[in-house]
């Protein structure tokens, strides 16, 4: 637990299923008063404020701010409004008030269902609110884009295209189909950047850039899987011209699925080349498969010059 100290902060309501709940902004963070929510529910404060005491995750988020009440600013406990959901499913409903029993049964069963869909299927969709809010469907379209459009998975996802609607796709040897889609990947990236995969890798990894060059990391720092990945050194822009061509070349290929109308490897490549074509995209026609190995031994240089730049540890 902390006390913040009092500073310049914004008091905002912000809807919380189905209610109103007042809700403090401090550093851009969302936190909570939870005594006025105690009392309105008919709990004995001092016993939630035990209970949150010994909870090893409400303790932790816990704060004490000074907020403004009508007998003067006071000091309250707070929790992060993300934390709210879980202090309420823990609480025990045979202690709130009788009129508000059913209402907070039903709000535990409605997350025991939440808590299931997350864990058995990896997601949970809030149709209602959805229904209504545009920002948020436009924010989950766009994270569902994200995800379908993450390097390993948007690769998987082609190979898995010509794997299934390419009619002579068994005839291809293993060789073959490995160029077959370094040839695709190229494809996106020539599309956007005029250059392919293992040229972009080749410029822009500098271990006297920030972070080597590289727009994306999964830790926040360069690690060997990330610098030889050509995405992760794209711009903003540059990322999402490459996954809309990649999502517009797999809704016309699904189409076509749909319709039982297979192609031949071939000609799944032309489709490609004509999308690409009918988008005002540079098309590219060869892979160069020595590039990529020039461009990975580069890739790993430069990254052990960035390592011994980075400030050694104080012993």
């Amino acid at each position: 637990m902390k006390n913040i100290e009092k500073t310049q902060r914004d008091v905002v309501v912000v809807p919380f299923n189905g209610h109103q709940v007042t809700s403090i902004i401090h550093e851009g963070n969302a936190y909570v008063a939870a005594k006025p929510i105690s009392d309105n529910l008919g709990l004995d404060w001092s016993s939630q404020l035990k209970s949150i005491k010994r909870d090893t995750v409400l303790s932790q988020g816990m704060v004490i701010m000074t907020i403004p009440s009508e007998g003067g600013p006071q000091e309250t406990v707070c929790l992060p409004l993300e934390y709210l959901n879980g202090w309420l499913f823990g609480m025990d409903d045979s202690r709130v008030r009788p009129e508000l029993r059913e209402a907070l049964v039903k709000y535990k069963k409605d997350c025991y269902r939440t808590l299931h869909e997350f864990f058995y299927h990896g997601y949970v969709l809030n149709i209602e609110a959805l229904q209504v809010d545009k920002i948020a469907q436009r924010e989950l379209t766009d994270k569902i884009r994200e995800l379908r459009q993450e390097e390993k998975s948007m690769y998987e996802t082609v190979r898995q295209v010509f794997k299934f609607s390419g009619v002579n796709y068994g005839e291809k040897t293993d060789d073959h189909l490995r160029r077959l889609f370094a040839l695709v990947q190229d494809k996106f990236h020539y599309a956007v950047t005029e250059k392919v995969a293992a040229r972009i890798v080749l410029d822009r990894a500098d271990a006297r850039k920030d972070n080597m060059g590289l727009s994306h990391t999964k830790s926040g720092r360069p690690t060997k899987a990330d610098i030889t990945v050509a995405k992760n050194y794209l711009t903003g822009d540059e990322v999402k011209g490459l996954e809309n061509i990649c999502e517009q070349f797999l809704l016309f290929v699904e189409s076509k699925a749909f319709r039982a109308q297979k192609m031949t490897v071939e000609e799944i490549i032309t489709k490609l080349n004509m999308l690409l074509m009918t988008n005002d995209y540079p098309v590219l026609y060869e892979y160069d498969g020595f590039l990529r190995s020039q461009a990975n031994t580069h890739a790993l240089g430069e990254y052990e010059k960035y390592k011994h730049s980075l400030p050694k540890p104080n012993r």
